[in-house]
């Protein structure tokens, strides 16, 4: 069965931020670009900002589906999935918790919020995909457009990093956030490749973000950690 484009909603949406000057500079590009590279330290609020544009294309009728990736590795000593205790599913809840906490973060407060976002996860409006599924799938065609959010993507090897760029269909989006300090793994990053052809490829954007708003203490950490020799 096809799946219909649903229709546009006037007006704009209620989130529970309010987004900052970079933050509303970001969107805007976010908005009119195909693929958006989000680069920043860590407290720049990448995923937050990324989850709250493709909201608002969800909930606006603009795109029927959001998907949501990251890749297998959260730091050195979790070099495998399959390192994570529990069921495939329990797995996959811990892997896509920053996720959820993005959505909570932007559209949480209210029961009204709470039950449309239950909705777009029970009605697969907003789906997680692990990075190994993707392989094969077309993620937006003719008939549907939608957004892929690619969390922690400096982590991706270039391989999985090309897997994942070619999935995406045409009028569809992909948010990809990003510290390229960050790469949790060993031999070249595909972030930091995907990098590299910024400049060369249309509708491929690189967007800084700088200003931290998580605490003093991590804006302090950011400042001087790169910069101090062992």
């Amino acid at each position: 069965m096809e799946e219909v484009k649903k229709k546009k909603r006037k007006g704009e949406i209620k989130f529970d931020i309010t987004l900052t000057d970079e933050q509303k500079s970001a969107k805007a590009e976010m908005l009119r670009s195909t693929c958006v590279i989000l680069d920043g330290s860590p407290g720049t609020s990448k995923s937050t900002l990324s989850m709250n544009v493709a909201l608002d294309l969800l909930f606006t009728g603009q795109i029927t589906k959001i998907y949501c990736t990251r890749p297998p590795i959260e730091l050195s000593q979790f070099s495998k999935f399959g390192a994570i205790p529990g069921t495939e599913k329990d797995k996959n809840a811990v892997y896509m918790e920053p996720f959820l906490d993005a959505i909570k973060a932007n559209y949480n407060n209210g029961v009204a919020k709470k039950n449309r976002i239950e909705k777009a996860l029970s009605t697969e409006e907003i789906v997680f995909l692990p990075m190994p599924y993707l392989r094969g799938r077309n993620l937006g065609n003719a008939n549907y457009n939608c957004v892929v959010l690619v969390d922690e993507a400096q982590s991706c090897d270039p391989d999985t990093m090309y897997a994942i760029l070619t999935r995406l269909g045409e009028g569809s989006k992909m948010f990809l956030t990003m510290d390229a300090k960050q790469a949790d793994h060993k031999g070249e990053s595909g972030g930091k490749k995907l990098l590299r052809i910024v400049d060369k490829v249309e509708g491929l954007k690189l967007i800084k973000l700088y200003n931290n708003y998580r605490s003093k203490f991590v804006q302090a950490i950011n400042k001087f950690w790169w910069d101090t020799k062992d």
